[in-house]
This record gives C-alpha cells, structure tokens and sequence, in this order.
C-alpha cells in the first residue's frame, strides 16, 4: 500500500479539530472529525501501539456525544477511552482516570488538556 507523508499526524489534528468545533457550538461535526480519527487510528499497521491515541480518540468521540445529549453512548466512548488509556499509560494516569470518571457519568477532575 502506499504510504502518504504526514498521514500518522491526521488523527491528532482530527481530534483538536474536533475540540474546537464543540467550543464552536458545532457538535456534529466534532462527532465526524472524532469518529474519522478512531477509524484511522484502529485501521493502521499496528492499531494496539497507537493504544493512547486510540483512548485520546474515543475521550474527544465521547465529549461530541455528551454535546449532542447522547449520554449512554458517550458514556461507553468514556469507556473505550478508559481502557485504552489504562493499557497505554497505566491505571493511574491522570487520562486514565479522568476517562472513568467522565464513563460513569462524573466530571473529569481537571479539563481536558
């Protein structure tokens, strides 16, 4: 398959662009930029060495679903998040445990970075 330069950078830009549209009001298309990043990330060459990435995708797929009020399906992108995050970072990493507090149903303790 060919490669394009630069591709490995599009979900990162994907899920900040997807953070910037919920500051915008603009929810729906947070919910495309962060499901296009997911898809990307788990379609890679080695979908379980981006495991951060993939946890940081579904935390972003998660806060579009809580803006458009689909609780019980961000709640499981939280989830996702979490479990991803746990096996990339650990247990105790602050990502980590902010995507278990958003899964059931808290406020993160600190803002997303």
């Amino acid at each position: 398959s060919v490669k394009i330069r630069g591709t490995h950078r599009l979900p990162r830009f994907l899920m900040c662009r997807s953070d910037v549209a919920l500051q915008l009001g603009r929810p729906h298309d947070a919910y495309d930029d962060a499901a296009r990043a997911i898809s990307i990330l788990r379609n890679g060459d080695d979908p379980e060495a981006a495991s951060a990435n993939v946890g940081r995708a579904y935390s972003t797929f998660g806060r579009a679903l809580q803006a458009q009020g689909k609780q019980v399906e961000a709640a499981a992108a939280f989830q996702s998040a979490a479990e991803h995050l746990r096996n990339a970072l650990g247990p105790d990493h602050p990502e980590t445990r902010r995507a278990r507090e958003q899964a059931a149903g808290r406020a993160p303790t600190r803002p997303p970075p």
